[in-house]
Protein backbone atom coordinates (compact mmCIF):
# COMPACT_ATOMS: atom_id res chain seq x y z
CA UNK A 1 0.00 0.00 0.00
CA UNK A 2 1.19 3.52 -0.90
CA UNK A 3 2.00 5.94 1.59
CA UNK A 4 -0.96 8.26 0.02
CA UNK A 5 -3.20 5.25 0.40
CA UNK A 6 -2.20 5.18 3.65
CA UNK A 7 -2.80 8.72 4.11
CA UNK A 8 -6.19 8.48 3.21
CA UNK A 9 -7.25 5.47 4.59
CA UNK A 10 -5.79 7.07 8.07
CA UNK A 11 -8.26 9.98 7.21
CA UNK A 12 -11.04 7.93 6.86
CA UNK A 13 -10.20 5.99 9.61
CA UNK A 14 -10.27 9.58 11.84
CA UNK A 15 -13.56 10.98 10.34
CA UNK A 16 -15.12 7.71 11.09
CA UNK A 17 -13.90 7.34 14.62
CA UNK A 18 -15.32 11.27 15.08
CA UNK A 19 -18.82 10.07 14.02
CA UNK A 20 -19.37 7.36 15.72
CA UNK A 21 -17.99 9.92 19.07
CA UNK A 22 -20.14 12.28 18.28
CA UNK A 23 -23.35 10.11 17.85
CA UNK A 24 -22.88 8.41 20.83
CA UNK A 25 -21.96 11.64 22.95
CA UNK A 26 -24.74 13.59 20.61
CA UNK A 27 -28.22 13.22 20.05
CA UNK A 28 -30.65 15.06 19.15
CA UNK A 29 -31.72 17.60 21.39
CA UNK A 30 -35.88 16.60 21.46
CA UNK A 31 -34.39 13.32 22.26
CA UNK A 32 -32.04 14.86 25.29
CA UNK A 33 -34.56 17.76 26.64
CA UNK A 34 -31.99 19.79 25.73
CA UNK A 35 -32.49 23.90 25.14
CA UNK A 36 -29.62 24.50 23.64
CA UNK A 37 -29.99 26.68 20.50
CA UNK A 38 -28.92 29.46 18.24
CA UNK A 39 -30.00 32.29 16.83
CA UNK A 40 -30.75 32.27 12.64
CA UNK A 41 -30.47 35.63 10.86
CA UNK A 42 -33.76 36.29 11.56
CA UNK A 43 -33.23 36.41 15.69
CA UNK A 44 -35.33 32.94 15.25
CA UNK A 45 -34.30 30.13 17.52
CA UNK A 46 -33.14 26.79 15.92
CA UNK A 47 -32.65 23.85 18.26
CA UNK A 48 -29.36 22.25 17.89
CA UNK A 49 -27.79 18.87 19.88
CA UNK A 50 -26.97 19.16 23.34
CA UNK A 51 -23.46 21.39 23.66
CA UNK A 52 -22.59 21.35 26.95
CA UNK A 53 -23.66 18.87 30.47
CA UNK A 54 -23.53 19.80 34.01
CA UNK A 55 -20.81 16.67 35.66
CA UNK A 56 -20.67 18.61 39.18
CA UNK A 57 -22.87 20.82 41.14
CA UNK A 58 -20.65 22.11 44.09
CA UNK A 59 -21.86 24.33 47.35
CA UNK A 60 -20.84 22.90 50.48
CA UNK A 61 -16.91 22.70 51.31
CA UNK A 62 -17.35 20.65 53.80
CA UNK A 63 -16.20 22.23 57.99
CA UNK A 64 -13.54 23.00 57.16
CA UNK A 65 -14.41 25.28 54.42
CA UNK A 66 -18.76 25.86 54.97
CA UNK A 67 -20.61 27.49 52.42
CA UNK A 68 -20.16 30.44 49.84
CA UNK A 69 -22.06 34.00 50.81
CA UNK A 70 -23.14 35.92 47.93
CA UNK A 71 -19.64 34.79 46.03
CA UNK A 72 -18.68 37.59 43.14
CA UNK A 73 -15.91 35.94 40.83
CA UNK A 74 -14.00 32.94 39.90
CA UNK A 75 -10.96 32.13 38.52
CA UNK A 76 -9.19 29.13 36.82
CA UNK A 77 -5.58 29.55 36.96
CA UNK A 78 -2.80 27.75 35.20
CA UNK A 79 -3.12 24.44 37.01
CA UNK A 80 -6.75 24.26 36.58
CA UNK A 81 -7.20 25.33 40.12
CA UNK A 82 -9.96 27.52 41.04
CA UNK A 83 -10.45 30.56 43.21
CA UNK A 84 -13.63 32.12 44.17
CA UNK A 85 -13.58 36.05 45.68
CA UNK A 86 -16.61 34.73 48.61
CA UNK A 87 -17.27 38.17 48.88
CA UNK A 88 -20.21 37.67 51.44
CA UNK A 89 -17.62 35.97 53.84
CA UNK A 90 -14.78 38.39 53.30
CA UNK A 91 -12.40 35.40 51.96
CA UNK A 92 -11.20 33.91 48.75
CA UNK A 93 -11.76 30.36 48.19
CA UNK A 94 -9.19 28.40 46.41
CA UNK A 95 -10.33 24.47 45.61
CA UNK A 96 -8.34 21.77 43.54
CA UNK A 97 -9.17 21.10 39.99
CA UNK A 98 -12.40 18.56 41.09
CA UNK A 99 -13.79 21.00 42.99
CA UNK A 100 -12.78 20.03 46.74
CA UNK A 101 -11.35 22.63 49.25
CA UNK A 102 -7.97 23.39 49.50
CA UNK A 103 -7.46 26.30 51.72
CA UNK A 104 -9.35 30.00 51.96
CA UNK A 105 -7.23 33.50 52.57
CA UNK A 106 -8.45 36.84 54.11
CA UNK A 107 -5.65 38.41 54.54
CA UNK A 108 -5.35 38.01 58.66
CA UNK A 109 -9.31 39.10 58.85
CA UNK A 110 -8.97 42.33 57.03
CA UNK A 111 -10.21 42.14 53.90
CA UNK A 112 -14.05 43.58 53.14
CA UNK A 113 -16.59 42.47 50.54
CA UNK A 114 -13.70 41.63 48.04
CA UNK A 115 -15.66 41.30 44.57
CA UNK A 116 -12.57 40.25 42.41
CA UNK A 117 -9.46 37.72 42.02
CA UNK A 118 -6.82 36.72 39.55
CA UNK A 119 -4.15 34.80 39.87
CA UNK A 120 -0.88 35.43 37.96
CA UNK A 121 1.31 31.79 36.14
CA UNK A 122 3.45 31.63 39.09
CA UNK A 123 0.93 31.28 41.60
CA UNK A 124 0.34 34.59 43.45
CA UNK A 125 -3.24 36.44 43.92
CA UNK A 126 -4.22 39.82 43.11
CA UNK A 127 -7.37 40.70 45.08
CA UNK A 128 -9.79 43.50 44.66
CA UNK A 129 -10.65 44.26 48.23
CA UNK A 130 -13.69 46.56 47.33
CA UNK A 131 -14.79 48.06 50.43
CA UNK A 132 -11.37 48.61 51.63
CA UNK A 133 -10.96 50.32 48.14
CA UNK A 134 -7.50 48.70 47.22
CA UNK A 135 -5.65 45.37 45.60
CA UNK A 136 -4.19 42.99 47.76
CA UNK A 137 -0.73 41.11 46.28
CA UNK A 138 -0.62 37.60 48.26
CA UNK A 139 2.12 34.47 47.31
CA UNK A 140 0.76 31.37 46.47
CA UNK A 141 0.90 30.63 50.50
CA UNK A 142 -1.39 33.35 51.29
CA UNK A 143 1.26 35.69 52.69
CA UNK A 144 1.18 39.66 52.19
CA UNK A 145 3.28 41.14 49.63
CA UNK A 146 2.13 44.49 48.38
CA UNK A 147 -0.97 45.97 48.15
CA UNK A 148 -2.05 48.98 45.38
CA UNK A 149 -4.50 52.12 46.27
CA UNK A 150 -5.76 54.60 44.14
CA UNK A 151 -2.83 56.16 42.49
CA UNK A 152 -2.27 59.74 42.34
CA UNK A 153 -2.63 61.64 38.78
CA UNK A 154 -4.26 64.63 37.61
CA UNK A 155 -5.91 62.42 35.52
CA UNK A 156 -7.60 61.17 38.42
CA UNK A 157 -10.57 62.69 40.04
CA UNK A 158 -9.63 63.20 43.89
CA UNK A 159 -13.40 62.33 44.71
CA UNK A 160 -13.66 59.21 42.84
CA UNK A 161 -13.22 56.16 44.59
CA UNK A 162 -11.78 53.65 44.17
CA UNK A 163 -14.01 50.35 44.93
CA UNK A 164 -12.97 48.02 41.76
CA UNK A 165 -14.46 44.42 41.27
CA UNK A 166 -12.78 42.78 38.13
CA UNK A 167 -8.68 42.83 37.97
CA UNK A 168 -6.26 40.94 35.64
CA UNK A 169 -2.66 41.07 35.30
CA UNK A 170 -0.84 41.25 31.73
CA UNK A 171 2.62 39.47 30.84
CA UNK A 172 3.97 42.85 31.01
CA UNK A 173 3.36 43.45 34.66
CA UNK A 174 0.65 46.32 34.48
CA UNK A 175 -2.64 45.51 36.63
CA UNK A 176 -5.86 46.26 34.72
CA UNK A 177 -9.21 47.40 36.12
CA UNK A 178 -12.24 49.17 35.34
CA UNK A 179 -13.42 52.52 35.25
CA UNK A 180 -16.13 52.77 33.77
CA UNK A 181 -16.06 53.14 29.87
CA UNK A 182 -12.37 52.68 29.97
CA UNK A 183 -9.16 49.96 31.68
CA UNK A 184 -7.32 51.53 34.14
CA UNK A 185 -3.65 50.45 34.34
CA UNK A 186 -1.06 50.41 37.30
CA UNK A 187 2.46 49.62 37.35
CA UNK A 188 4.58 47.72 40.02
CA UNK A 189 5.47 50.77 41.03
CA UNK A 190 1.56 52.05 41.86
CA UNK A 191 1.85 54.29 39.04
CA UNK A 192 -1.05 54.86 36.98
CA UNK A 193 -0.07 54.60 33.35
CA UNK A 194 -3.02 55.37 31.39
CA UNK A 195 -6.45 54.05 30.42
CA UNK A 196 -7.47 52.15 27.21
CA UNK A 197 -10.51 50.52 25.55
CA UNK A 198 -12.53 51.37 22.62
CA UNK A 199 -16.12 51.99 23.89
CA UNK A 200 -18.07 54.65 21.74
CA UNK A 201 -21.10 56.64 21.41
CA UNK A 202 -23.24 54.91 18.19
CA UNK A 203 -25.18 57.15 15.88
CA UNK A 204 -27.74 58.85 17.31
CA UNK A 205 -30.26 61.37 14.91
CA UNK A 206 -31.41 62.89 18.50
CA UNK A 207 -27.53 63.89 19.25
CA UNK A 208 -27.04 64.88 15.39
CA UNK A 209 -30.14 67.12 16.03
CA UNK A 210 -28.75 68.89 18.97
CA UNK A 211 -25.11 69.63 17.60
CA UNK A 212 -26.74 70.97 14.50
CA UNK A 213 -29.37 73.19 15.98
CA UNK A 214 -29.29 74.24 18.99
CA UNK A 215 -27.21 76.87 20.63
CA UNK A 216 -23.78 76.12 22.65
CA UNK A 217 -25.67 77.23 26.08
CA UNK A 218 -28.77 74.61 25.27
CA UNK A 219 -26.05 72.17 24.15
CA UNK A 220 -24.41 72.75 27.91
CA UNK A 221 -27.85 72.53 29.71
CA UNK A 222 -28.55 69.17 27.86
CA UNK A 223 -27.12 66.11 29.60
CA UNK A 224 -24.69 64.90 27.77
CA UNK A 225 -23.96 61.10 26.75
CA UNK A 226 -21.18 58.98 27.63
CA UNK A 227 -20.08 55.69 26.35
CA UNK A 228 -21.36 52.88 28.23
CA UNK A 229 -19.40 51.14 30.77
CA UNK A 230 -17.86 48.18 30.87
CA UNK A 231 -19.01 45.25 33.16
CA UNK A 232 -15.97 42.72 33.45
CA UNK A 233 -13.01 41.65 31.47
CA UNK A 234 -10.66 38.43 31.23
CA UNK A 235 -6.93 38.26 29.86
CA UNK A 236 -7.18 35.58 27.29
CA UNK A 237 -4.23 33.09 26.27
CA UNK A 238 -3.36 35.12 23.28
CA UNK A 239 -3.04 38.68 25.75
CA UNK A 240 -5.86 39.94 24.52
CA UNK A 241 -8.43 41.48 26.64
CA UNK A 242 -11.71 40.09 26.50
CA UNK A 243 -14.55 42.60 27.53
CA UNK A 244 -18.29 42.99 27.91
CA UNK A 245 -19.82 46.38 28.02
CA UNK A 246 -23.46 47.96 29.05
CA UNK A 247 -26.85 46.86 27.19
CA UNK A 248 -25.93 49.47 24.33
CA UNK A 249 -25.96 47.49 21.42
CA UNK A 250 -23.86 50.05 18.96
CA UNK A 251 -20.95 49.44 20.38
CA UNK A 252 -20.85 45.68 20.62
CA UNK A 253 -21.70 44.18 23.86
CA UNK A 254 -18.00 41.84 23.39
CA UNK A 255 -14.76 43.35 22.70
CA UNK A 256 -11.62 41.57 22.40
CA UNK A 257 -8.92 44.56 22.39
CA UNK A 258 -5.39 44.78 21.50
CA UNK A 259 -2.46 46.25 23.73
CA UNK A 260 -2.32 49.31 21.81
CA UNK A 261 -6.27 49.57 23.44
CA UNK A 262 -8.34 48.95 19.82
CA UNK A 263 -11.22 46.49 19.37
CA UNK A 264 -10.76 43.77 16.85
CA UNK A 265 -13.69 41.86 17.49
CA UNK A 266 -16.35 42.15 15.26
CA UNK A 267 -19.16 44.97 15.54
CA UNK A 268 -22.25 43.71 16.14
CA UNK A 269 -24.95 42.99 18.56
CA UNK A 270 -24.55 39.65 21.06
CA UNK A 271 -26.85 38.00 23.37
CA UNK A 272 -30.13 38.04 22.68
CA UNK A 273 -33.02 40.62 23.44
CA UNK A 274 -35.07 39.50 26.45
CA UNK A 275 -38.61 39.98 27.48
CA UNK A 276 -38.42 42.04 30.99
CA UNK A 277 -42.18 41.45 32.20
CA UNK A 278 -41.45 43.99 35.12
CA UNK A 279 -41.32 46.70 32.50
CA UNK A 280 -43.50 45.06 30.07
CA UNK A 281 -40.79 45.37 26.97
CA UNK A 282 -37.97 43.93 25.34
CA UNK A 283 -34.28 44.71 26.80
CA UNK A 284 -30.40 44.29 25.54
CA UNK A 285 -29.06 41.68 27.08
CA UNK A 286 -26.64 42.58 30.46
CA UNK A 287 -23.47 40.19 29.62
CA UNK A 288 -21.87 40.14 33.06
CA UNK A 289 -18.95 37.52 32.51
CA UNK A 290 -17.04 36.69 29.91
CA UNK A 291 -13.65 33.88 29.37
CA UNK A 292 -12.01 32.80 26.35
CA UNK A 293 -10.69 28.94 25.74
CA UNK A 294 -7.39 28.42 24.80
CA UNK A 295 -9.02 27.60 21.18
CA UNK A 296 -10.36 31.34 21.32
CA UNK A 297 -13.69 30.13 21.67
CA UNK A 298 -16.01 33.20 23.79
CA UNK A 299 -18.39 31.93 26.40
CA UNK A 300 -20.19 35.14 27.87
CA UNK A 301 -22.93 34.73 30.26
CA UNK A 302 -26.14 37.13 30.40
CA UNK A 303 -27.50 38.55 33.74
CA UNK A 304 -31.33 38.91 32.23
CA UNK A 305 -32.42 35.50 30.88
CA UNK A 306 -29.21 33.58 32.46
CA UNK A 307 -28.25 32.27 29.46
CA UNK A 308 -24.73 31.36 28.41
CA UNK A 309 -23.71 32.48 24.39
CA UNK A 310 -20.98 31.21 22.92
CA UNK A 311 -18.94 32.24 19.83
CA UNK A 312 -16.22 32.13 17.62
CA UNK A 313 -13.37 34.38 16.92
CA UNK A 314 -15.19 35.87 14.29
CA UNK A 315 -18.57 36.86 16.19
CA UNK A 316 -20.38 33.66 14.98
CA UNK A 317 -23.06 32.29 17.67
CA UNK A 318 -21.94 28.80 18.04
CA UNK A 319 -24.49 27.97 20.94
CA UNK A 320 -26.93 29.21 23.63
CA UNK A 321 -27.38 27.00 26.60
CA UNK A 322 -28.19 27.44 30.59
CA UNK A 323 -31.61 29.87 31.56
CA UNK A 324 -33.39 30.71 34.91
CA UNK A 325 -34.27 27.85 37.11
CA UNK A 326 -33.15 26.10 40.08
CA UNK A 327 -32.05 22.93 38.84
CA UNK A 328 -28.74 22.11 38.14
CA UNK A 329 -28.00 23.93 34.52
CA UNK A 330 -30.11 26.37 35.68
CA UNK A 331 -29.11 30.01 37.04
CA UNK A 332 -30.45 32.32 39.48
CA UNK A 333 -28.10 34.96 39.40
CA UNK A 334 -24.92 34.04 37.37
CA UNK A 335 -22.22 36.31 38.27
CA UNK A 336 -18.99 34.66 36.94
CA UNK A 337 -17.34 32.07 34.83
CA UNK A 338 -14.29 30.39 33.66
CA UNK A 339 -12.59 27.57 32.10
CA UNK A 340 -10.15 24.97 32.29
CA UNK A 341 -7.59 23.37 30.38
CA UNK A 342 -9.60 20.75 29.30
CA UNK A 343 -12.52 22.91 28.26
CA UNK A 344 -14.79 22.78 31.47
CA UNK A 345 -16.74 25.84 31.88
CA UNK A 346 -16.93 26.53 35.77
CA UNK A 347 -20.29 29.25 36.48
CA UNK A 348 -21.05 30.49 39.48
CA UNK A 349 -23.87 31.52 40.95
CA UNK A 350 -24.21 34.53 43.12
CA UNK A 351 -27.73 33.72 44.92
CA UNK A 352 -27.66 30.17 45.44
CA UNK A 353 -23.53 30.16 46.11
CA UNK A 354 -23.94 27.13 43.90
CA UNK A 355 -20.60 26.34 41.15
CA UNK A 356 -22.35 24.62 38.23
CA UNK A 357 -19.29 22.82 36.26
CA UNK A 358 -20.30 22.19 32.37
CA UNK A 359 -18.34 19.18 30.63
CA UNK A 360 -18.48 19.93 26.48
CA UNK A 361 -19.99 16.72 24.41
CA UNK A 362 -18.92 15.23 21.43
CA UNK A 363 -20.95 17.42 19.37
CA UNK A 364 -18.95 20.67 20.95
CA UNK A 365 -15.99 18.74 20.47
CA UNK A 366 -16.32 18.60 17.15
CA UNK A 367 -17.35 22.32 16.61
CA UNK A 368 -14.37 23.50 18.93
CA UNK A 369 -12.15 21.24 16.82
CA UNK A 370 -13.80 22.56 13.49
CA UNK A 371 -13.29 26.66 15.02
CA UNK A 372 -9.34 25.74 15.75
CA UNK A 373 -8.28 24.03 12.52
CA UNK A 374 -9.78 26.82 10.84
CA UNK A 375 -7.97 29.46 12.87
CA UNK A 376 -4.71 27.63 12.73
CA UNK A 377 -5.33 28.21 8.82
CA UNK A 378 -5.81 24.19 8.34
CA UNK A 379 -8.66 24.56 5.98
CA UNK A 380 -8.69 20.58 4.78
CA UNK A 381 -9.14 19.71 8.48
CA UNK A 382 -11.49 22.07 9.05
CA UNK A 383 -13.97 21.06 6.17
CA UNK A 384 -14.03 17.35 7.32
CA UNK A 385 -14.38 18.68 11.14
CA UNK A 386 -17.40 20.63 10.18
CA UNK A 387 -18.59 17.78 7.59
CA UNK A 388 -18.48 15.34 10.98
CA UNK A 389 -21.06 18.54 12.71
CA UNK A 390 -23.00 18.62 9.70
CA UNK A 391 -23.65 14.52 9.98
CA UNK A 392 -24.92 15.08 13.16
CA UNK A 393 -26.93 18.62 12.57
CA UNK A 394 -27.17 19.07 9.07
CA UNK A 395 -29.13 22.58 9.65
CA UNK A 396 -26.48 23.82 12.06
CA UNK A 397 -26.10 27.13 10.53
CA UNK A 398 -22.43 27.49 11.70
CA UNK A 399 -21.47 24.43 10.84
CA UNK A 400 -22.64 25.31 6.67
CA UNK A 401 -21.11 28.92 6.47
CA UNK A 402 -18.01 27.31 8.23
CA UNK A 403 -17.40 25.25 5.16
CA UNK A 404 -18.26 27.80 3.16
CA UNK A 405 -15.36 29.90 5.02
CA UNK A 406 -12.65 26.80 4.41
CA UNK A 407 -13.98 26.35 1.00
CA UNK A 408 -13.66 29.73 -0.38
CA UNK A 409 -9.85 29.65 1.58
CA UNK A 410 -9.24 26.60 -0.78
CA UNK A 411 -10.61 28.59 -3.83
CA UNK A 412 -13.71 25.58 -4.30
CA UNK A 413 -15.66 28.93 -4.80
CA UNK A 414 -18.32 26.79 -6.44
CA UNK A 415 -18.90 24.69 -3.31
CA UNK A 416 -18.79 27.28 -1.11
CA UNK A 417 -21.70 29.01 -2.69
CA UNK A 418 -23.50 26.01 -2.20
CA UNK A 419 -22.93 25.86 1.64
CA UNK A 420 -23.12 29.47 2.36
CA UNK A 421 -26.46 29.17 0.57
CA UNK A 422 -27.76 26.50 3.00
CA UNK A 423 -26.42 28.90 5.83
CA UNK A 424 -28.18 31.94 4.42
CA UNK A 425 -24.89 33.73 4.36
CA UNK A 426 -25.71 36.57 1.66
CA UNK A 427 -22.61 38.59 2.41
CA UNK A 428 -20.85 34.91 1.97
CA UNK A 429 -22.19 34.19 -1.00
CA UNK A 430 -21.68 37.75 -2.63
CA UNK A 431 -18.00 37.29 -1.85
CA UNK A 432 -17.75 33.80 -3.42
CA UNK A 433 -19.63 34.16 -6.48
CA UNK A 434 -17.74 37.61 -7.26
CA UNK A 435 -14.57 35.41 -7.09
CA UNK A 436 -16.01 32.23 -8.89
CA UNK A 437 -17.41 34.91 -11.85
CA UNK A 438 -13.81 36.53 -12.46
CA UNK A 439 -12.39 32.63 -12.19
CA UNK A 440 -14.34 31.47 -14.78
CA UNK A 441 -13.84 34.49 -16.92
CA UNK A 442 -10.42 33.91 -16.52
CA UNK A 443 -10.11 30.52 -17.13
CA UNK A 444 -12.33 30.89 -20.33
CA UNK A 445 -11.00 34.04 -21.62
CA UNK A 446 -10.26 32.52 -25.21
CA UNK A 447 -13.67 30.85 -25.57
CA UNK A 448 -15.35 33.74 -24.16
CA UNK A 449 -13.68 36.03 -26.60
CA UNK A 450 -14.39 33.36 -29.40
CA UNK A 451 -18.21 33.35 -28.29
CA UNK A 452 -18.69 36.77 -27.97
CA UNK A 453 -17.32 37.84 -31.24
CA UNK A 454 -19.70 35.48 -32.97
CA UNK A 455 -22.56 36.60 -31.45
CA UNK A 456 -21.49 40.07 -32.58
CA UNK A 457 -20.83 39.32 -36.09
CA UNK A 458 -24.03 37.47 -36.32
CA UNK A 459 -25.71 40.57 -34.50
CA UNK A 460 -24.06 42.86 -36.77
CA UNK A 461 -25.04 40.69 -40.31
CA UNK A 462 -28.84 40.65 -39.17
CA UNK A 463 -29.01 44.10 -38.86
CA UNK A 464 -27.07 44.54 -42.30
CA UNK A 465 -29.89 41.50 -43.66
CA UNK A 466 -33.10 43.96 -41.84
CA UNK A 467 -31.67 46.95 -43.24
CA UNK A 468 -30.90 45.77 -46.86
CA UNK A 469 -34.86 44.32 -46.80
CA UNK A 470 -36.30 47.34 -45.38
CA UNK A 471 -34.58 49.15 -47.73
CA UNK A 472 -35.51 46.65 -50.62
CA UNK A 473 -39.32 47.36 -49.30
CA UNK A 474 -38.76 50.87 -49.39
CA UNK A 475 -38.00 50.69 -53.12
CA UNK A 476 -40.61 48.60 -54.56
CA UNK A 477 -43.22 50.89 -52.69
CA UNK A 478 -42.14 54.36 -54.14
CA UNK A 479 -41.73 53.02 -57.49
CA UNK A 480 -44.88 51.12 -57.38
CA UNK A 481 -44.12 47.95 -56.53
CA UNK A 482 -46.22 45.83 -54.26
CA UNK A 483 -43.02 45.41 -52.07
CA UNK A 484 -43.08 42.41 -49.45
CA UNK A 485 -46.51 43.42 -47.71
Amino acid sequence: MSDRQVTVLKKWISLLAALCLISAAAVPSSALGSADYVLDNDGTQISIPQTHRVTRLIRDFGKQGGLLSQPSDLFVDEKDQVYIADSGNNRIVKLDAKGNFLTAFDCDGTLSQPSGVFVSQNGDLYIADTLNERIVHLSEKGEYIEEFGKPESEMLDENTTFQISRIGLTEQGYLYTIRGQYFMMIDANNEFKGYVGDNHLGFSLKRLFIRTFASKEQQNKLIKETPTSYYSFDIGKDGMIYATTGEDASSGQIQKINMVGDNIYPVREYGERYFNTEINRYVNPRLVDITADENGVIYAVDAYSRHIFSYDQEGNMLAVFGGSGNVKGKFSDPAALDITSNGDLWVLDKATGYIHVFARTGFMDAITRAVDFYNDGKYEEACDAWDAVLQVDANYPVANKGMGDALYKLKRTDEAMEYYRLAENKNGYGTAFSVYEYDFFRAHFGLIVVIATVIVTAAIMLIAFLKKRADKTVNDYYSGGKGDA
